[in-house]
């Protein structure tokens, strides 16, 4: 009995020396740190593990708990400016630059203005650039061989 009597105080007292008699107000654990007491700073648990957000054109992998990064920002991938947009990143569609100028080249009488960058056109055709009619040879358009009469014969 005097034994029985023993172990359960020691017991009481192995518990009152563990326990710390504090109301515990637990902070959140995050990636660096477990749940923490603000008043008895007693720590329980584990720190969380990191959740990354992949990298971005211009961000490194990244915590969206904690902020840490890792590695380097992927970097864009550019898509060369047209006449109709600077140039730009196929990833994030971010531009920079200007888009280029057209480059007209003159009307014929087959096709109005061209722009060679991008093949985009504007006005009217232009006029037949005629050779008249010769015993020979019939009236024609050097610019785009159509013939208008035959020859005078």
């Amino acid at each position: 009995m005097k034994r029985f009597l023993m172990t359960g105080l020691l017991l009481v007292f192995i518990v009152l020396l563990t326990a710390c008699g504090c109301q515990h107000e637990w902070s959140d654990a995050n990636c660096n740190e477990p749940k923490r007491c603000r008043i008895c700073g007693q720590r329980d648990g584990d720190p969380l593990a990191h959740n990354y957000r992949e990298a971005t054109c211009e961000e490194p992998k990244t915590c969206s708990l904690c902020g840490r990064t890792e590695g380097e920002a992927a970097g864009h991938i550019w898509q060369a400016a047209t006449c109709h947009a600077p140039e730009t990143c196929g990833v994030c569609g971010v531009t920079r630059g200007e888009k280029l100028a057209h480059q007209w080249v003159a009307a014929t009488c087959s096709r109005p203005e061209l722009c060679i960058l991008c093949k985009e056109t504007r006005g009217e055709t232009g006029p037949h650039s005629w050779v008249e009619a010769d015993c020979v040879n019939p009236k024609y358009c050097t610019a785009c061989a159509a013939i208008e009469r035959g020859p005078l014969g």
